[in-house]
């Protein structure tokens, strides 16, 4: 008894320790998610404060210069009015002067409208950019926690019991919050890249397209390695029930008679899903060979009934908006449906 309470308490704390590094990790993560909303915050305020400061300089440089012009030229008419009748060939020579000075000061103002120009479009490039690898290195980081969380579930899952499955639980809610808290701020982010790159919008859209196709496969790969883990997770507590239970008790002829039938009939009853799924892994088709057409959208076809190239070409594309979510345009699956039929051929 003592050797079963030591191992007990040893599981306890390894469950514990399991669990607050669980929630270290969100902790960080949540941390990670408002550190870029800050700065991404601080950054269109520089944005806005920088053009401003661009559009008054600009104004009061172009108001300074019709002043300067309008009192240079009221100077010329009264200096006219008064000497006109002394002026001669030496007026028309200072006059070719003075059109040359003002000739070559617009030059100069547009080449400093032309260099400010050049500068407000090299800011706006070096923030998309910025703005791109910080998207970037989220996700990597993001990948990164899950695969290590992954590896440390696979190596710890069978010292698991039952109070594991509630912690499981409360990990898989918190996973959920965020996945929907980070689609509400990529939703807001897009709409904010919208508003802001109005001008930008079909040198970026490719990028932001493949952005959140990528983002949508990981957070489609991440739910079903969730579920995959939650699987997992019930066949080692079940066994961990008739581990805890011991080896069941020697059966009557009658009762060994009534399992057989239940056993028979179980087996006749799973036969048909297993020759299905047989059938459709035999028969099915490497439908990533459609360009746009990744992992985890593949299972979702899969399952849905569409595993090969042929059940794809005759779908109509609304049904299979509707298997693979509303994020993803009629434009694109009309496109994978052309690809399936020239695949066939």
């Amino acid at each position: 008894m003592g050797r079963l309470t030591d191992d007990m308490t040893r599981l306890r704390g390894e469950l514990d320790a399991l669990s607050r590094g669980r929630a270290a990790f969100i902790h960080g993560l949540r941390q990670d998610v408002d550190d870029m909303k800050d700065d991404v915050i601080n950054m269109r305020a520089g944005f806005r404060n920088d053009l401003d400061k661009m559009a008054t300089e600009l104004t009061g440089n172009l108001g300074a210069f019709t002043s300067r012009l309008k009192d240079n030229v009221s100077d010329m008419q009264a200096t006219f009015r008064h000497d006109r009748s002394e002026m001669a060939e030496t007026t028309r020579a200072d006059l070719a002067a003075f059109a040359s000075d003002i000739k070559a000061f617009v030059a100069e103002l547009a080449d400093q409208v032309g260099r400010m120009r050049a500068g407000f479009r090299s800011d706006l490039n070096g923030m998309s950019a910025e703005m791109k690898d910080k998207l970037g290195a989220f996700s990597t980081r993001l990948k990164t926690n899950v695969a290590d969380m992954q590896e440390t579930f696979r190596h710890d899952r069978s010292e698991m019991a039952e109070k594991t499955k509630a912690d499981l639980a409360a990990c898989i809610s918190d996973i959920k919050e965020f996945v929907a808290e980070l689609a509400d701020q990529v939703g807001q982010m897009r709409a904010g890249f919208r508003d802001d790159q109005a001008e930008r919008a079909k040198k970026g859209k490719t990028e932001r397209e493949a952005f959140m196709s990528g983002l949508y496969d990981t957070v489609l790969d991440l739910r079903q390695n969730i579920a995959d883990l939650s699987e997992g997770f019930a066949a080692d507590i079940s066994g961990a029930r008739q581990a805890w239970h011991g080896p069941t008790r020697p059966q009557t002829k009658a009762a060994r008679g009534t399992a057989t039938k239940k056993k028979d009939t179980k087996h006749q009853t799973r036969t048909g899903p297993r020759q299905e799924k047989n059938e459709k892994q035999i028969r099915s088709d490497d439908l990533t060979r459609i360009s746009g057409l990744g992992p985890a959208r593949v299972k979702l076809l899969t399952k849905a009934g569409y595993y090969t190239f042929a059940k794809v070409a005759k779908a109509k594309p609304e049904d299979l908006q509707k298997v693979l979510g509303s994020n993803v345009g009629l434009a694109g699956v009309t496109q994978w449906i052309r690809q399936a039929n020239e695949l066939t051929s």
